[in-house]
């Protein structure tokens, strides 16, 4: 009869699946099933089957910043791209895109888009970048007077793309990746007055019903690589005025260098990460010999991670003086409480109906999540109770308090709680 297997070597099988899934996943990535890999004729399809991206861009964000629909400006603009300037693609002004590399590139992209033959050869030969690119642009869509003002557009189209043409007969030598950019719009304002400036801005989104509402929206845009969020800034500066907007700000996606902060981020939770890891592992090599727990492995096992989610989970029924049982079920409602709001909170952020959201506070379930706020007095309550009742125990128990380092105390709590929620989060941890 063969013995069951030992707990180390259950836990040498689990490291090995490990490292084989890990190294299982190092195989082919993405690349597959990118959209490179359609057919001519697919993509033909798509586009008879639900229409032209530039043509939809047309009638998207332009019309949707500077002016109303008309026939004379649809026929016009079919076989002239230069609106797309200033709104999806930097300006080819030298005084506001330093960059020649990226003018250039721009001026590659407007050829292609502009002549069907040029884009026509594009495609023959199988590369269909200029179609990835307008459709990744984001566009006006439904639900604009309910607050659907988030025009992301398609971060993954763009991001996948990368641009080498050289067609010297047609002038055109440019080599560039996707960088996508979402661009933060609002409505100007005249000079000491809060009421909107005459013009498109009224007639844009939530300001088409009340025209004390600024019109705020986002719209996703791919430039090529060789352009900044600057250029493409200041680009936006000049042609938004016209409409009576102008940009807050253009978020890039972009690969960042890692700095001192980003650094000693990291260093720090790998540190911590280390210690969890060490004392776990020692934890389990030593079992029960007290002799070895008690000598300087000590300060390593008090971060076994083992141990303390023992700790954490232990349900003690035992009553004691100096723990006011009521205020855990208190910490355990409010945080539920917190979670519940915070997800709603994130859900409204990225509603399409965002103007109509006060619907969702007819029901009295629904109260609940609106004035989920009031879950954090609760906290401040118990912070307040935990100080003054851990003074008095103090009191009681030595008949004076150190109040030197009782503001000590408190003040390096403060400083933590400042550090950890106010200081922003390293570069490194960002998802766009």
């Amino acid at each position: 009869m063969t013995s069951p297997p030992s707990g180390k070597l259950i836990w040498a099988l689990l490291l090995c699946m490990a490292a084989g899934a890990t190294g299982a996943s190092d195989g082919e990535g993405p690349e597959e099933d990118t959209p490179w890999t359609l057919h001519p004729a697919q993509i033909e399809r798509r586009r008879e089957r639900y229409g032209d991206p530039l043509e939809k861009a047309s009638r998207g964000i332009p019309r949707f910043l500077f002016e109303d629909s008309d026939e004379d400006g649809e026929a016009e603009r079919k076989n002239d791209v230069s609106w797309v300037e200033g709104i999806y693609l930097p300006l080819r002004d030298p005084s506001l895109v330093p960059s020649e590399t990226c003018r250039n590139d721009v001026d590659a992209i407007l050829k292609v888009l502009e002549s069907p033959i040029l884009s026509a050869i594009i495609n023959s030969n199988n590369r269909f970048w200029n179609w990835f690119l307008v459709d990744s642009w984001g566009k006006t869509g439904d639900g604009i007077l309910d607050g659907n003002l988030l025009l992301w557009g398609m971060p993954g189209e763009c991001t996948m793309l990368y641009v080498k043409e050289s067609l010297p007969l047609w002038n055109v030598n440019t080599s560039f990746s996707g960088r996508y950019c979402l661009v933060h719009t609002e409505s100007l304002h005249d000079e000491g007055n809060d009421t909107l400036m005459a013009g498109p801005a009224t007639r844009v989104g939530a300001s088409m019903t009340a025209t004390s509402f600024p019109s705020i929206f986002q719209f996703g845009t791919c430039i090529p690589s060789s352009c900044t969020s600057e250029d493409m800034m200041a680009s936006l500066n000049v042609t938004m005025h016209i409409g009576g907007k102008k940009p807050s700000y253009v978020d890039c996606l972009e690969d960042k260098e890692l700095d001192g902060g980003d650094i000693a981020y990291i260093v720090v939770l790998s540190v911590l990460g280390a210690l969890m890891l060490g004392g776990a592992l020692a934890d389990w090599l030593i079992g029960e010999k007290q002799e070895l727990r008690e000598g300087h492995l000590r300060f390593l096992l008090v971060f076994s991670v083992s141990s303390n989610l023992k700790k954490i989970f232990q349900i003690n029924n035992k009553q004691s003086p100096s723990v006011i049982t009521c205020l855990q079920g208190m910490r355990v409602l409010s945080m539920a409480w917190i979670l519940w709001g915070h997800s709603f909170g994130v859900k409204m952020g990225i509603s399409k109906n965002l103007i109509g959201a006060h619907r969702l506070t007819s029901k009295v379930i629904d109260q609940t999540y609106v004035n989920a706020t009031y879950s954090v007095d609760t906290f401040f309550f118990m912070s307040g109770l935990l100080v003054v009742y851990g003074v008095m125990r103090e009191q009681q128990r030595s008949g004076k308090v150190n109040w030197i380092l009782f503001y000590i105390h408190r003040i390096i709590r403060l400083v933590c709680f400042i550090l950890f929620f106010f200081l922003p989060m390293p570069t490194s941890c960002y998802y766009y």
